[in-house]
């Protein structure tokens, strides 16, 4: 199942369908992201959404991201539909695996490319005709790489968590204590973090710290759900800004202390190039599996 009614499900695969017969790929896999698949969304949140697809080519060729441009590989559609997020991205299946070991496109290391392969096979919403997800995930862990992703969580912290004034954005708060325990996750498992933030609590946090977790967002998305329906609001999303929280003493002190132990990791972090050449071995290997499979 992709996300929502089923109208809203038919719709999304619909017009990714679309778009994808018009150019000659080959839809093999779709996710929801965003706050949806976090459990953070709100009444007003849109659609954030992540196909997969493979070239007319496939399965001749396995594609490597640092040996072609972002353009041959990655499309956007903007299909300008009030239910859909503004842009549907669809990624070439074979180059996006290979962020696994190396996430770049041009030799500079990105966190952020890395994340985006574990949430797209951990989102509690797909659309996996294929069984794709069953096939990858065991090897998804096997080759899993905790510092890039305590690395882009690290930078979320960065970006949403300000303690400068007694109150803050409170999606901003949730996306801040959502990074402290996928970092927390990392550092526990060592394996690939789930992305839906219940189950991050569920097997991270203490017992106080899930309460407050739950009850900040609950209230937030209570007091969304209010707010859109007494001022009648239609900008996609404005309750993000317009929610606030208090600080909570245990979140806080939650969070700056995975940033602490996560940033002592990544500033540790070595990797060995035999490790990683056979990291990128078995990355190949698996896309000659999907391409017997899916052909």
């Amino acid at each position: 199942m992709i996300y929502g009614t089923l109208e809203l499900q038919q719709n999304i695969l619909e017009t990714a369908k679309g778009y994808a017969d018009e150019y000659n790929l080959k839809l093999v896999y779709g996710v929801i992201v965003g706050s949806n698949s976090k459990g953070f969304e709100y009444a007003d949140s849109d659609c954030d959404t992540r196909f997969l697809y493979v070239r007319e080519d496939f399965p001749q060729k396995i594609c490597v991201p640092w040996e072609m441009t972002e353009e041959e590989l990655v499309k956007r559609f903007y299909p300008m539909q009030e239910c859909l997020d503004e842009c549907l991205p669809f990624w070439e299946l074979t180059s996006f695996l290979h962020f696994l070991t190396k996430p770049s496109f041009n030799n500079v290391i990105s966190s952020g490319l890395y994340n985006m392969v574990g949430w797209t096979f951990q989102s509690p919403y797909q659309w996996d005709p294929y069984g794709i997800r069953n096939k990858i995930m065991p090897l998804i862990d096997d080759i899993f790489i905790k510092e890039y992703e305590i690395m882009y969580h690290l930078r979320e912290i960065e970006r949403w968590y300000k303690k400068d004034d007694r109150k803050i954005i409170a999606k901003n708060y949730m996306y801040s204590v959502h990074a402290a325990l996928t970092i927390d996750w990392c550092l526990q498992r060592n394996v690939q973090p789930p992305v839906y933030y219940k189950t991050l609590l569920g097997c991270c946090a203490s017992e106080q710290i899930a309460d407050e977790v739950d009850r900040l967002v609950k209230t937030a998305q209570q007091e969304a759900g209010n707010v859109i329906v007494k001022n009648h609001m239609q900008d996609r999303q404005k309750t993000h800004f317009t929610i606030m929280a208090e600080h909570s003493e245990v979140i806080d002190a939650y969070i700056e202390r995975m940033y602490k132990k996560g940033t002592e990791t990544v500033n540790s972090y070595k990797i060995s190039p035999q490790m990683l050449l056979k990291c990128q071995k078995n990355v190949r290997k698996m896309c000659g599996i999907l391409m017997e499979e899916i052909s």
